[in-house]
């Protein structure tokens, strides 16, 4: 039985692009990539990647622990599907402040 939904679809952009992170300097590409995968999958918040019709192609161990959901169930998922509160008609004007790099 999958958990109901305790949470509302709150989509970001980074606000200051004109900050790079900076990261030791005698790492590798490799060893960099490693690096970021490992805290993306074990961030304690839920991370979701989208393409521009919400279709998810990436979610973390937060977002499938809290939606009760595998993996594999939440690739190919739509926000709206997941989300009862998430009106579907809602997404283009989501996806548009995005874009322009607003909080939503």
């Amino acid at each position: 039985m999958k958990k109901s939904p305790e949470l509302n679809v709150t989509l970001s952009a980074i606000k200051d692009t004109s900050q790079e992170a900076v990261f030791p300097k005698d790492l590798g590409a490799d060893e960099l990539l490693m690096l970021l995968k490992y805290s993306t999958e074990h961030a304690a918040d839920e991370v979701f990647w989208m393409h521009h019709d919400s279709e998810i192609f990436y979610v973390n161990n937060a977002a499938c622990e809290k939606l009760g959901y595998t993996r594999e169930e939440l690739v190919g998922m739509r926000v709206w599907e997941w989300d009862p509160l998430f009106p579907k008609e809602v997404w283009p004007t989501f996806w548009n402040e995005l874009k322009e790099k607003k909080t939503h």
